[in-house]
């Protein structure tokens, strides 16, 4: 019987191409640093702009703080679909140094029954600042003083808010 003893080159370079084929994988992923958050909103104050049946459209203040970032006050428009139970809307979120997040919104009601908590999920359009090419968004869990369709002018809430943001590879930076 022959023993076959292995090549140590050729296990050598099957190492190194694994290894290559990995980082060009992994790359991607590299080339934005990630960062999670969560944190906690709270309503200001709310200003009714329409309603026209179903849509009820109202502007919207908000405050919180998110962890890594620090306090911001939230302002947009809101749509509410209240026979749906659903919204979509627009925001600034600007933070005490003043640079801004610009957002989007989708959400909806999660106890059709009671509408007294929502669930939205903000996606990043763009950003001024620290913000500048960042991406990413999060999600709220908003609990309702009244009922979301209930037409009350003013309705309090507080929310949960849990997310991430990617920014931009400063190395991209660098080389220019």
């Amino acid at each position: 019987m022959q023993i076959i003893k292995p090549n140590p080159y050729k296990m050598n370079l099957g190492l190194v191409l694994a290894a290559l084929t990995l980082l060009a994988v992994a790359r991607p992923a590299m080339a934005e640093d990630a960062v999670f958050f969560k944190g906690k909103e709270v309503f200001v104050s709310s200003t009714p702009l329409s309603f026209v049946f179903p849509l009820s459209t109202s502007q919207v203040v908000a405050e919180g703080r998110l962890t890594h970032f620090g306090h911001y006050t939230l302002s947009g428009v809101t749509v509410v679909n209240v026979l749906l139970a659903s919204a979509t809307g627009t925001s600034t979120m600007t933070f005490a140094d003043g640079d801004m997040l610009f957002l989007t919104l989708t959400g909806h009601a999660l106890q059709p029954l009671s509408l007294k908590q929502t669930v939205a999920n903000f996606t990043v359009t763009g950003g001024t600042g620290r913000f500048a090419g960042v991406t990413g968004g999060w999600t709220t869990d908003s609990h309702f003083t009244f009922a979301v369709n209930a037409g009350a002018p003013v309705n309090p809430y507080t929310a949960l808010l849990r997310g991430r943001f990617s920014f931009p590879d400063s190395c991209d930076e660098d080389r220019e």
